[in-house]
């Protein structure tokens, strides 16, 4: 293998990554943020490049020439016959304010006709400060110079000089005086308090821009340049809608960072899910640990291209270099969603559960395949639907929000402090260390004998314990009405049904307590499965006749009654108020206009749909196979009683969640449908239960991977294609089969292998006095529901005889109650009940158990008091909100 150093260094004519950015408005973060400052030494040549016009999108990619060449400003074509010049001084409006350099060729004027002049460095020192806030691409010129319209040679020559990069943060500097600007008093309103944003996204004639802004935009599918940014304030002010497509992703020093991370996090929350107490090694720890890793890497890597040698098929004389360029926030986004998979797997969870409590070992072997081939099923339902869950800018991912912000604050604040006040970086820096402090706080017996919510009182509306308050959710990414819904579901279901009923002593539940998560048996004692279960865990019927049947607290009751209700209230409600959008989209249409961040994403190769179908085929198959070697407890044919749940409910459960962030639960649901068709099978429960659930996680999971690429520029194929060098695109395809189960192989191999090490190493692992408390306290609860869903089953808990006969009847009420506002809206569309979203309100409350009232209470709460900084301080809101909870969360 040969190396040459960097152009950089040498000043050959070797390969040079060139850094160029690409805009369709000059609103968003200013990408040349990324950029260190460029030096007469250094890298001055990683960044050089011509502009390349895009041939699809009315932007243009521009690039940073260094100091000494020449670059070509080209006229376009134009309605009306500008002037050949403009005068210097009303550059500054386009400039935010920022006088232009006065070394600039031409004499009191900028040149905008076609030819060439040098570029200088006062004019590169420009482009690379971040500017204050500019015009956006759709508002008229500044009276004092002559107006024309989009595309004309002005704004052409402005952006091909890096100026279309400008930033457009919420705490900018304002415009300068008679500089009009429609979209500053819009842009932290909603469409439907904005006329100009509804009329500029109205569907009823997408080809039409707004009459109130007189503007001629380009005749071009899809495009709606009078608000070149999400209509969603949130989105702009945490995700830039501005890219460079020639930043490096696909690096070797991202994957050997995301691996090596995905390798250790995995490995160790296989183990830590074994102990007591069980923490996890959540990704925003990898995020956090990754940037520094990957600042380090970029500074000692040496700068030097290798080429493969000629003999190699395929790959023989492609260059690669280690050090690239700077670390960038592709590279970082590509580390972050490879740590996304690295939490605890059900699958290897249940073959912990049917070792150590059933005494049924599952081959290792079965447990890798059965694993991988779930999370590969998961990826390809995501992709195959990635049209209606990650294309539509509707579909906003709150989640992300968080994360986006959090990468745009360590990467595009080098060096600047994106507006007024401090930035989000120190922000982030002074909560994280604020949040540390408080847990080394000394605990007072009174203040949590009164306040505390697991062993106290609960007194008072509101926990200052983060962990307690977002225990379902942070409640500072949840949208407003998706918040009030589910605290309305809450108070609804447990604090005025459920006191009726448990007074009312209905399903038996008055001498029972009104809050818990365990099984009770007629004495109300803790029910006892020995009683029950014989020694090979077969169901003893005549003892459990003689014994007692069981019965839950009416929380829990309540809780399984509202399990049953949800899912096909889901599946209803996405069927009558999105099935047409879906339909149309299945049928190769387009529902809503594509904003700023799907036509910069048409830049990039989409993914291969027939290699999407591959994997889920021979994805399946490998479920088949793994069946097939425990076959005397696993019947082949029930592997498609574990796909039909995913099939049915991923896109309407995955559609609801990227909107409100509320998960629609399956749980119950992957246990009843193996307990009626399988009965007294409780490893077969255990295994079809953990299968279903492995495929919808990790497909909503991956989704969501996905919406994150789609904000932050990442090409698709890059989140599937694990392709460590930079072959060529066709040679990437081929391999894509193999090369998308690289992190995923990874963390299956290190879960499946750690815990049988531990189990090997350890033998009383799992046991109540394992002396290092390696007891697997995780496992009892899948153990508990196996045996209840799998040996005592549900015809004998919610049968015709059963004392929660009623329940099964959530199905037809969650069927029956989606329908009622659909109607009221098809009958008053402009009534308020009409936007009642009845899965939100239903699934809401399904924290409970374990979570309490004072989770709730101080959720809601918290979700409040964001709501009214919002609605009073939209600026500081929208800058600090997400930075606040992923700095709480971290």
């Amino acid at each position: 293998m040969s190396s040459h150093p960097a152009s950089a260094q040498d000043g050959s004519d070797g390969p040079s990554p060139p850094y160029t950015a690409r805009s369709n408005a000059s609103s968003g973060f200013n990408m040349f943020a990324f950029l260190p400052p460029m030096s007469s030494q250094g890298r001055r040549d990683d960044f050089a490049s011509t502009y390349q016009e895009d041939s699809r999108l009315p932007s243009t990619r521009t690039g940073l020439p260094p100091t000494g060449t020449t670059a070509t400003l080209e006229s376009r074509d134009f309605p009306v016959t500008p002037p050949s010049a403009v005068p210097l001084e009303n550059l500054t409006a386009y400039l935010g304010g920022v006088p232009p350099p006065a070394s600039l060729p031409g004499t009191g004027s900028i040149p905008i006709t076609s030819q060439t002049r040098p570029v200088t460095e006062p004019l590169q020192s420009v482009l690379e400060t971040p500017s204050p806030r500019g015009p956006s691409s759709a508002d008229p010129v500044p009276q004092t110079s002559p107006s024309y319209s989009y595309g004309t040679p002005i704004r052409s020559a402005l952006q091909n000089s890096g100026v279309a990069s400008l930033d457009y943060s919420q705490d900018s500097a304002p415009l300068p005086s008679g500089t009009p600007n429609k979209k500053q008093d819009s842009f932290y309103g909603s469409s439907e308090k904005d006329p100009e944003i509804a009329e500029a996204f109205s569907e009823r004639d997408p080809g039409t821009p707004p009459a109130s802004r007189g503007a001629q935009y380009p005749r071009l599918e899809d495009i709606d340049d009078g608000l070149d940014d999400s209509i969603y304030p949130e989105v702009r002010a945490s995700v830039s809608n501005v890219d460079d497509p020639e930043m490096p992703v696909m690096t070797v020093r991202a994957w050997v960072i995301g691996l090596t991370l995905c390798l250790f996090t995995s490995g160790m929350n296989a183990f830590l899910n074994l102990r007591w107490p069980a923490p996890l090694l959540a990704p925003s720890v990898v995020m956090l640990i990754s940037f520094p890793m990957g600042k380090l890497a970029a500074r000692v890597l040496p700068i030097r291209y290798w080429t493969i040698p000629e003999q190699l098929p395929w790959i023989g004389g492609t260059e690669f270099s280690l050090d690239p360029a700077p670390f960038n926030v592709k590279e970082h986004t590509l580390i972050c969603i490879m740590a996304n998979i690295t939490a605890t797997s059900f699958v290897v969870g249940a073959a912990a559960v049917s070792e150590k409590r059933y005494g049924y070992t599952l081959n290792l072997g079965m447990q890798v395949l059965l694993n991988a081939s779930s999370k590969l099923i998961g990826f390809a339902l995501a992709s195959l639907w990635r049209n209606v869950l990650v294309i539509p800018g509707s579909s906003i991912w709150p989640q992300n929000l968080v994360i986006s912000t959090l990468l745009n604050s360590l990467h595009a604040e080098d060096g600047s402090r994106m507006g007024d006040g401090m930035s989000r970086r120190r922000f982030f820096l002074y909560v994280a260390l604020g949040v540390l402090a408080y847990t080394f706080l000394p605990d007072k017996v009174v203040v949590n004998q009164l306040f505390g919510s697991v062993t106290g009182l609960g007194m008072g509306f509101l926990n200052f314990d983060w962990g307690q308050i977002s225990y379902v959710i942070s409640p500072l990414i949840v949208p407003w009405w998706a918040l009030w819904q589910q605290f309305l579901g809450f108070v609804v279901f447990y604090w005025l049904i459920v006191p009726i009923l448990y007074y009312k002593d209905v399903w038996k539940s008055g001498h029972l307590p009104i809050m818990g998560s365990s099984a009770y048996d007629r004495f109300a004692e803790p029910y006892s499965l020995k009683h029950v279960v014989t020694r090979d865990f077969t169901l003893n019927v005549t003892a459990y006749e003689a014994y007692s049947s069981v019965y839950l607290p009416i929380s829990y009751s309540m809780t399984y009654f509202l399990g049953f209700a949800v899912p096909i209230a889901a599946l209803v409600h996405t069927i009558i108020w999105q099935g047409p959008s879906i339909y149309k989209i299945m049928k190769g249409g387009q529902e809503e206009k594509l904003d700023v961040h799907a036509r910069l994403m048409r830049e990039y190769p989409e993914i291969n749909m027939r290699w999407i179908w591959a994997i889920f085929i021979i994805s399946f198959a490998g479920i088949l196979g793994a069946f097939g070697i425990h076959k005397d407890v696993l019947p082949v044919w029930s592997a498609f009683i574990a796909m039909l749940i995913p099939i049915i409910w991923f896109v309407p459960a995955t559609i609801i969640y990227s909107k409100t962030a509320a998960t629609i639960p399956l749980n119950l649901y992957a246990q009843v449908f193996p307990g009626l068709i399988l009965p007294s099978q409780p490893v077969a429960n255990l295994v079809l239960k953990a299968v279903t659930l492995e495929i919808t996680k990790t497909g909503t999971n991956f989704a969501q991977d996905q919406k994150l690429c789609h904000y932050m520029k990442v090409p698709p194929r890059a989140t599937l294609i694990g392709k460590i060098l930079p072959v060529d695109e066709s040679i990437a395809i081929a391999y894509s089969l193999a090369a998308q189960a690289i992190a995923a192989m990874v963390v299956v191999v290190a879960q499946s292998g750690v815990q049988r090490l531990v189990f090997n190493i350890v033998p009383d692992a799992c046991t109540p006095n394992q002396p290092n408390q390696i007891i697997c306290s995780g496992l009892g609860v899948q153990f508990t529901s196996s045996l209840v869903w799998g040996l005592i089953g549900p015809r004998r808990l919610f049968g015709k005889n059963g004392i929660y006969r009623f329940h099964p009847y959530g199905i037809l009420i969650g069927a029956i109650l989606p329908l009622l506002p659909w109607l009221w809206h098809r009958r008053r569309p402009g009534s308020r009940f009409a936007g009642f979203h009845v899965p939100i309100v239903l699934a809401g409350p399904l924290g409970v158990p374990p979570a309490t009232g004072i989770n709730y209470s101080s959720w809601f709460l918290v979700g409040l008091i964001s709501h009214l900084v919002r609605t009073r301080k939209p600026q500081r809101w929208l800058k600090y909100n997400y930075i606040l909870s992923s700095a709480l969360d971290s």
